[in-house]
């Protein structure tokens, strides 16, 4: 029995959850989101309401006075415009992803309540008169949900291929610009992308049934070369002449 130069069978992916049509919302509520977060910078920037002594986040405010209301706001306010835009843009763009194909679980309500949780963590190991302000932590959680997801779920591609891809991106996108500068919070960022990925895991675990139902898989049947296409017609008349 020539089982060897037979055709050979297998299977390859060629589209999956990521491979759906996006959500025609994702950009709206991304959008909205953002400029929320660009309504609040102004107020806090003009003192309207006389509300910008009140939105910053420090441990001596946070945990000494007990204003926790802080470590979510302190996230909605910058320094300037150019702190303000450079966390606005991959907000955006990962607010539009994570809302298109995975819904308002992950984007913005994970988002915002990992923003506080994330500030919370990290002035406890600043002197309690530092000050934090910004998005760029929930920006770095955001990304670590998304890398996690596309890892999980991109399985067209080999493990080397989205191990490179999500390494590539990751330091890419999030390596920081201005290396060593004391006025950015790189534990923070740090810290926002880790906890990104883990809740990404978590999430693909949890919802992984439903995420791989939308593989499609395409059955490739590798026909024998030459020599082998030869060998098996040969082996198939011997088998027709044994039979005679």
């Amino acid at each position: 029995m020539v089982t060897e130069h037979l055709p050979k069978v297998f299977t390859k992916i060629r589209a999956n959850w990521l491979n759906k049509r996006i959500h025609p919302d994702a950009a709206i509520v991304a959008a909205i989101a953002s400029l929320f977060i660009m309504l609040v910078s102004i107020i806090d920037w003009s003192n309207q309401f006389g509300l910008s002594g009140y939105l910053d986040a420090s441990g001596q405010l946070v945990f000494g006075q007990r204003e926790f209301w802080r470590l979510w706001t302190a996230t909605l306010v910058h320094s300037d415009l150019k702190h303000l835009l450079s966390n606005l843009f991959m907000f955006f763009i990962l607010g539009w992803f994570l809302f298109g194909y995975f819904g308002s679980v992950l984007f913005p309500l994970s988002a915002f309540v990992a923003g506080g949780i994330l500030n919370a963590v990290i002035l406890q190991t600043y002197d309690p008169h530092v000050t934090l302000i910004g998005a760029s932590g929930i920006v770095f959680y955001l990304g670590g949900v998304w890398l996690a997801l596309y890892f999980f779920i991109q399985r067209q591609l080999s493990l080397f291929q989205r191990v490179l891809r999500t390494g590539g991106v990751a330091l890419a996108l999030f390596m920081p610009s201005e290396v060593f500068d004391p006025a950015i919070s790189y534990r923070t960022h740090f810290l926002g992308l880790f906890v990104g990925a883990i809740v990404g895991t978590i999430y693909f675990v949890l919802h992984k049934k439903r995420l791989r139902a939308a593989e499609v898989t395409e059955y490739i049947v590798e026909e024998p070369d030459g020599e082998q296409a030869e060998a098996l017609e040969d082996a198939s008349e011997d088998a027709f002449t044994d039979l005679s």
